[in-house]
């Protein structure tokens, strides 16, 4: 970036990474946002049918004591036809913060008037495989990345006992870096839901080895028509017993065939690895093609 202020400065840089697993383009561009030391002013968050979240985000940083750069970035994902997995695009537009009124239509049409000439039709980094579960008269099927692998005890094969018990677990190079936890409920009724989730937090709270922060309790507005009511729970898990924290990430809802729970343990958000944006996908993942997978919208 120029120093000269005669005249309204105006830098461009695109910039290019392939990864190998699935997350979204949004979760990406928030990290590299976090180690180039960039401040967001404002963000627009952007849905793809099945794809995950994109971001347009405005930003400002700090380059001298009187001098403050304003910057706009976009992002897009494609795969890759020869090695598989994303790569992930993003251009971004910067100018002086005292010369942006002048130059807020170029970085305007610059970010979000650019497109990739050899697109592929599969805008993600994995291919999905589906989940299918028929117990009595309800069927539950969901998507999730073939590099998670989908596991149940020979113990819950034997039990007629709700609920149903299954484990996502997603590994690299041999170890597990992270586990998502499915929990299927047959029966339903008048204050089941709320049941439901006084006995989840009772469980997480009840572990003496484990200390529970809950940071996040909120209510829900998921774009699947198979969902009644969602609610999302996040917080930190650290174990006691060698001073290790985790993340817990998990969604309860209330479908068209009855009640379900997923719950992530894994790695917190952080700057050496992208297990938190992978476990996080494929929650999402999860969430919206529950008994919906051609990816509607209500």
């Amino acid at each position: 970036m120029s120093t000269d202020t005669n005249f309204a400065m105006l830098e461009v840089n695109v910039y290019y990474e392939h990864y190998e697993y699935e997350m979204n383009a949004s979760d990406w561009l928030a990290k590299k946002l976090s180690m180039m030391g960039e401040d967001v002013l404002h963000y627009r968050k952007i849905e793809g049918k099945s794809t995950g979240t994109y971001i347009d985000v405005l930003t400002s940083k700090k380059v001298t004591e009187d001098k403050t750069v304003i910057s706009r970035f976009t992002v897009l994902k494609d795969y890759d036809m020869l090695y598989s997995g994303a790569n992930y695009f993003m251009v971004k537009a910067s100018c002086f913060e005292n010369d942006y009124w002048e130059r807020v239509k170029d970085i305007l049409q610059i970010t979000n008037n650019w497109d990739l000439i050899n697109k592929t039709e599969w805008n993600m980094a994995e291919n999905l495989q589906p989940f299918l579960y028929d117990v009595g008269d309800s069927r539950y099927e969901f998507y999730y990345p073939v590099s998670w692998s989908l596991f149940r005890n020979s113990k819950d094969l034997d039990s007629t006992a709700e609920p149903i018990r299954f484990l996502l677990r997603h590994e690299k190079e041999g170890k597990i870096v992270a586990g998502i936890t499915v929990l299927l409920y047959t029966s339903t009724g008048q204050g089941r839901f709320e049941k439901i989730t006084s006995d989840i937090m009772h469980r997480v709270n009840s572990q003496p080895e484990v200390e529970c922060t809950i940071e996040k309790e909120t209510i829900e507005n998921w774009k699947n028509p198979s969902l009644k009511r969602l609610t999302y729970m996040q917080g930190e898990l650290k174990d006691l017993t060698n001073e290790t924290k985790a993340c817990l990430m998990s969604y309860l809802a209330d479908s068209n065939a009855g009640i379900f729970y997923i719950e992530y343990i894994g790695s917190r958000p952080n700057l050496q690895n992208n297990n938190w944006e992978e476990g996080k996908r494929c929650l999402e993942l999860i969430l919206s093609s529950f008994n919906n997978l051609n990816f509607g919208k209500s």
